[in-house]
C-alpha cells in the first residue's frame, strides 16, 4: 500500500527507471548480430520482442514516452494526494 505522495512518486520513478533499463537493453541488444539471434529476429515474435535494428532515435522516443507516461500518472493522482502528501 502506498501511504504518501512521496511513496507514490518513488514507485513511479522506480517503474520508469525499470522501463528505461528494459527498453535500452532491448535496443542495445540489436547491436549483437550473431546468426542465431538474427534468425530469431526473422520471426514475428522475435521481431516484436527484440526489434530489427538499432536506432539512436529510438532511445529518445523511449525516454520521451516513459516521461510522458510518468507525468500522466502523477497528474492523474487525486488532487488531495498531490497537495497534502496523504492518500485518501
Amino acid at each position: 500500500e502506498i501511504s504518501s505522495a512521496a511513496d507514490a512518486a518513488a514507485a513511479t520513478a522506480a517503474i520508469a527507471a525499470a522501463a528505461i533499463a528494459i527498453s535500452f537493453s532491448v535496443e542495445f541488444s540489436q547491436l549483437y548480430q550473431a546468426p542465431w539471434i538474427n534468425q530469431l529476429r526473422q520471426s514475428l515474435p522475435g521481431k516484436l520482442l527484440l526489434g530489427a535494428g538499432f536506432l539512436k532515435s529510438d532511445l529518445l522516443c523511449y525516454v520521451t514516452g516513459i516521461a510522458l507516461g510518468s507525468l500522466a500518472e502523477i497528474l492523474m493522482r487525486p488532487a488531495t494526494t498531490r497537495a497534502t502528501g496523504k492518500t485518501p
